[in-house]
């Protein structure tokens, strides 16, 4: 009997957790983070009184001093385009790029009305830089985004 009110005392704990991205010394609120084809990750947050996008993507060498920091697009399935044109931060962890981008209320948007299709985006290099496009063909992000704001 014990366990059973402790369960149904816990249940709404459990229910209303958030989740946080972490970015250095601080945490945001976060939607979930999604998984792209290539293996991005991403996720929209709470950055300041903004909503921004938080892109995660994998890259093994880190004596090349990788960073995401260029223009960003985001490519909907409506066939629009939204450009962010460099990273509000960055950082490179446990070989991971980590870059926070700014999405505009007009982004924001069209974020809650058409599915994100893809993203392109650079990872500059001591010698260069790589271009890569990443596909999204399992999520519904406009859920996403809506679950933040």
């Amino acid at each position: 009997m014990k366990k059973l009110f402790l369960l149904l005392l816990l249940t709404p704990v459990f229910c209303l957790s958030q989740n946080f991205v972490f970015f250095g010394d601080n945490s945001y609120p976060s939607s979930d983070t999604i998984t792209l084809n290539s293996q991005e990750k991403i996720s929209f947050i709470k950055f300041g009184d903004s909503i921004s996008i938080y892109f995660q993507a994998s890259y093994i060498l880190a004596y090349e001093e990788p960073q995401i920091s260029r223009k960003f697009n985001i490519y909907l399935d409506d066939g629009s385009v939204i450009t962010s044109i460099k990273a509000d931060l960055y950082d490179y962890v446990n070989k991971d790029c980590i870059s926070i981008y700014p999405l505009t209320d007009d982004d924001v948007s069209k974020l809650t009305m058409s599915n994100v299709n893809s993203i392109r985006y650079s990872i500059d290099k001591r010698n260069g830089y790589e271009q890569r496009i990443a596909k999204n063909t399992q999520y519904i992000t406009t859920d996403l985004i809506k679950s933040i704001l």
